[in-house]
């Protein structure tokens, strides 16, 4: 139970802060040390020769003004293996909350997105059953978002036993789009800035009676801009009309964690995805957690300066033999699968070691380098496109 009002308090965390008893601000937080080894390719924190790097540490304030109004914040520090053990930090959010009535607020600043189960609550490793997030909602796809900047007004209300709750907002953000795809060209780093701009959109759940059951629904539609670096500099695109919905399922208790999303994403001259994911977790005991999850996305190139032909992807200056030509990139670089089996040991409710094992088809997510792919290019010899991952760590939470 603990774990459950764990999740409802993270966030709902602004709401916490400028309640009638908070005289001061609160502080909490949270980290993550993983490690993890592939047998081919790189995938979330593995490495065919290991990744042992792969550290987190987030600080998260509020500080009330009065009876409505409070400000939130939340700093995350990360260092990732694959980054070559280089340090980065984020303002995750940042935002102000006023209070209009004990059910409505508005909120203000870079604001925590409430579109997917886990988008309020992104980095919070006790609030899941594996280490990392499922790729086909979180992965950088554009299926689900940590935060907006503009305004948004949150609220619920009751019917009987029944809880209904809408979160509308409307801003912009930027987060970063990554793909082996992207990863082929030049100078790229496999990464695509993407500008999501004028956006709008709204969450809506359920709870009925039934304790620990959540069903939700949520959908945005916005302008998106966008930069793919190469080495004859960016090239961009811009003026994308784009739309995205996902639904949502969530059923929670003491033992058992049953979570599953489905969401689609069509960008007309960009790209188009559909992914999601079911997630199961029992307690054992008290400490001893089994979980298994499946989680898969397909992605489709609609157009634009991302849908390179195989050609694309030649060093420059690369001349073909005469009659020759390219075979096509196996499929297997837009669509990606994982299914995961882990086993968690709770010391606390705040502190959590896992280890999990994930069998993994395609190379979406787990890329097995550039030159290898290239080189298929020219011997029609890919890599394989299953890969298998083990990765460790501990995660905590205060």
């Amino acid at each position: 139970m603990k774990r459950t009002l764990l999740l409802l308090v993270a966030a709902a965390a602004p709401l916490v802060a400028q309640s009638g008893d908070a005289q001061g601000p609160t502080f909490g937080g949270l980290g993550s040390v993983s490690g993890g080894v592939t047998n081919r390719g790189t995938y979330l924190a593995g490495t065919p020769d290991g990744s042992y790097q792969n550290s987190q540490f987030g600080l998260r304030a509020s500080m009330p003004f009065g009876d409505k109004l409070a400000i939130s914040g939340l700093v995350n520090w990360r260092e990732e293996g694959q980054q070559r053990g280089q340090p980065r930090s984020d303002i995750t959010y940042l935002f102000a909350t006023y209070r209009l009535s004990r059910a409505w607020d508005l909120r203000l600043g870079k604001v925590k997105h409430p579109s997917n189960l886990y988008s309020e609550v992104f980095d919070i490793g006790t609030l899941r059953p594996f280490l990392t997030l499922p790729q086909g909602i979180y992965g950088g796809t554009g299926n689900a978002f940590t935060s907006y900047t503009g305004v948004g007004v949150n609220g619920t209300a009751y019917v009987g036993d029944w809880q209904f709750g809408v979160a509308s907002y409307l801003g912009g953000g930027n987060f970063r789009y990554n793909s082996t795809r992207i990863d082929l060209v030049p100078g790229s780093g496999g990464d695509v800035d993407v500008n999501v701009r004028t956006s709008g959109g709204a969450r809506v759940f359920v709870r009925p009676p039934v304790r620990g059951l959540l069903i939700g629904l949520s959908g945005l539609r916005g302008t998106i801009a966008y930069c793919v670096g190469s080495i004859a500099g960016p090239q961009c695109g811009s003026g994308i009309n784009g739309s995205q919905g996902s639904v949502q399922l969530e059923y929670m208790t003491d033992k058992l964690w049953l979570r599953s999303e489905w969401a689609a994403l069509r960008g007309p001259g960009f790209i188009n995805t559909r992914g999601g994911y079911g997630q199961l977790a029992y307690f054992v005991t008290r400490k001893l957690q089994l979980a298994t999850q499946y989680d898969y996305l397909r992605e489709t190139f609609d157009g634009g300066i991302v849908a390179f032909d195989p050609s694309t992807f030649l060093p420059p200056g690369t001349q073909l033999p005469p009659g020759v030509q390219l075979p096509p990139i196996p499929n297997a670089i837009d669509k990606h699968s994982d299914i995961a089996l882990g086993v968690n040991w709770w010391f606390s409710p705040d502190v959590v070691a896992k280890l999990s094992v994930h069998s993994v088809d395609g190379w979406r997510f787990a890329r097995p380098g550039s030159s290898a792919i290239l080189g298929g290019l020219l011997t029609n010899r890919f890599p394989a496109e299953k890969s298998t991952l083990l990765q460790a760590g501990i995660q905590f939470s205060f």
